[in-house]
């Protein structure tokens, strides 16, 4: 798994040299990983089409879920919002 936390970790770097966030925030966990994602540059309507139940632009997440499937891991991801931070919880099945 530590080969796969550095391609992710990789990937999450991509967003940030890109300024799409300022930066990323990696933490393993016994049955996946958090992602932090430090003021991305759609927090604000992230925020909102969650509120409206509508389909989530959380694209570093989903460029994330997509390397996993890839690397033929099955996890699915949960997010919560703490300020200008969207943090989304990924856990192995």
């Amino acid at each position: 798994r530590a080969a796969l936390l550095e391609g992710v970790k990789a990937l999450a770097q991509v967003f940030e040299y890109n300024n799409y966030l300022l930066s990323a925030r990696l933490e393993p966990s016994e049955r996946g990983f958090q992602l932090s994602a430090i003021a991305p540059a759609t927090v604000w309507s992230q925020q909102v089409l969650s509120l409206r139940g509508d389909l989530a632009n959380d694209f570093e997440a989903k460029a994330i879920a997509a390397y996993l499937r890839r690397c033929a891991v099955d996890a699915s991801y949960t997010t919560r919002y703490e300020g200008s931070e969207v943090v989304h919880i990924f856990v192995y099945a």
